[in-house]
């Protein structure tokens, strides 16, 4: 590429001022998108970044009223942000100077990394599919059980997608143009796009999803690095790419960071770091089919006061409470048992591929991070803009983790024991399923919760999937069943309890400003 001097790219800033007057002027209010209501209250400071959008010679469109959407945690009043440099400030003019050299010097790694960190325009991908990373790292971890990785996405993603409401909010009152807006040139590596940048969104995406991964995962390191090495990357990866101003990075982080730890916060004292003291088991001596551990690790049982979590959006886990499983001296869960078992003697190669699919068990994504990367796969296969894309992200994750709380205070509660231990018992001593059985009880179970929630909720935003998120439903009891580990009537109980979980979402979601499905 050429270089490009920094009197070219004042030259540039003097022509854009030199043509101000020459652009059609207008009367009246100052430029409200489609879609709004200008704010007296809130308008451009920049005269120049509102001339062009009242002229028309820049235009914004991109989902002009997300700033006003409902937000899961945080009041957006809470979280002013200054203006940012004027387009006509010598600041400005050192920040493109600034992008012309990252764009004069981008090595391929740095290129890469850039289009993979905009994820086409949807800022909260990138940390998405590194949770999912995480998760997949350090699944062996015994406190990253499917319950709590959950909770980890729903805090994370409903973080994002506040700390993006509020860039929302202050792009279409500063009105800032991109950099390419007004440098022609500027050739960015990313989709250009009709949204002001001021705070970067991706930016803010980053500084809370980096925030939170460092509160959850302390001290860790990813094949890539640090929390805090991507950090760096993904933030200096806005200015390789062209798409930002440093002010507009540095704002959006700052924004982010703030809005996670606020979340946090807001989270203290939610029950998640409790510590289950051992009371209310009961005895197996006592109480028929009573859980006790498993073979073949014997593992003590996970997360007992997990139902006692606070909830992110139910207003308690025992207002879902399933009701109590078949009796299990009674003939139809003793024929649900004789079927696993026979099944199990008789296995297919495809029905073996089925149950390993969906075991999601140790050095994989477990359960939740499969979820949402299933969510993930729809935002993109249905070309959602980065906003449209969080929300639905934001609303799969928290209904997948209430999911995870109402699951697990209905098998605490129940106790019921796993088919090893009753097959063992009455048929078969040495008989051990084709996948190791977590270490929980069984009523209900807990794919059938977090995939309930997940088919739910992804198949209301988009009516099209309705079709291959039943087929997944169907494919989580064979699965189940297959595995070994889970009766299907015990996985279909938890397919209804996801499904009522996430009914107070999809609620929501009709009233959270956007109020729109996905139907194309």
């Amino acid at each position: 590429m050429d270089d490009v001097r920094p009197k070219d790219l004042m030259l540039t800033l003097l022509c854009t001022l030199l043509v101000l007057p020459l652009l059609p002027t207008t009367t009246g209010a100052p430029y409200a998108p489609p879609g709004t209501t200008a704010d007296p209250g809130c308008s451009a400071e920049d005269p120049l970044a509102q001339a062009l959008a009242d002229s028309g010679a820049v235009t914004f469109d991109e989902d002009p009223e997300a700033g006003t959407w409902r937000t899961w945690w945080v009041d957006p009043a809470d979280f002013p942000v200054p203006p940012p440099p004027a387009l006509s400030e010598p600041q400005t003019a050192h920040e493109l100077i600034e992008l012309h050299g990252y764009q004069n010097n981008r090595t391929p790694f740095q290129t890469f990394k850039a289009v993979i960190v905009d994820g086409d325009g949807v800022a909260g991908r990138f940390w998405t599919e590194k949770a999912i990373e995480v998760i997949r790292l350090f699944s062996l971890r015994e406190t990253s059980t499917p319950p709590r990785m959950a909770y980890m996405l729903g805090i994370l993603e409903t973080a994002i997608h506040d700390a993006m409401v509020l860039t929302w909010q202050h792009k279409y009152c500063h009105l800032r143009p991109a950099p390419y807006h007004i440098d022609p040139t500027l050739r960015p590596l990313v989709r250009e796009r009709d949204v002001p940048s001021y705070p970067s969104e991706h930016a803010a995406a980053a500084g809370a999803a980096a925030f939170l991964l460092d509160q959850f995962f302390p001290g860790k390191v990813t094949p890539n690095g640090t929390t805090e090495e991507i950090l760096a990357l993904a933030l200096e990866s806005r200015l390789v790419a062209g798409a930002n101003y440093r002010s507009d990075v540095d704002a959006g982080y700052a924004l982010g960071a703030a809005v996670g730890r606020k979340v946090l916060d807001m989270r203290a004292g939610d029950g998640s770091l409790a510590i289950w003291d051992g009371a209310g088991r009961p005895d197996p001596d006592i109480v028929p089919c009573a859980w006790e551990e498993t073979p073949p690790a014997y593992k003590p049982p996970d997360d007992v006061v997990w139902g006692d979590v606070r909830p992110l959006l139910l207003d308690d886990a025992s207002s879902y409470l399933v009701p109590p499983p078949p009796a299990c001296e009674g003939a139809e869960h003793l024929a649900a048992l004789e079927h696993l078992w026979n099944t199990s003697r008789t296995l297919t190669p495809a029905q073996v591929a089925l149950a390993e699919k969906w075991d999601l068990g140790p050095w994989t994504e477990l359960p939740p991070g499969r979820a949402i990367g299933i969510a993930l796969a729809a935002v993109i296969d249905h070309e959602l803009t980065g906003m449209h894309a969080q929300r639905v992200l934001a609303s799969v994750a928290g209904a997948v983790t209430d999911a995870g709380i109402a699951c697990w205070d209905a098998k605490y509660t129940y106790w019921r024991e796993r088919p090893v231990t009753t097959i063992q018992r009455l048929w078969d001593p040495q008989w051990e399923p084709l996948m190791s059985t977590p270490s929980t009880p069984a009523w209900s179970g807990g794919h059938g919760c977090l995939f309930g929630a997940l088919t739910t909720t992804v198949a209301w935003f988009f009516p099209g999937e309705a079709d291959a998120m039943a087929s997944i439903r169907d494919d989580i009891v064979d699965a189940r069943l297959y595995a070994g580990t889970t009766l299907p009537h015990e996985t279909r109980q938890g397919l209804a309890t996801g499904s009522d979980v996430a009914a107070p979402f999809l609620a929501r979601a009709q009233t959270d400003g956007a109020d729109i499905r996905y139907t194309a």
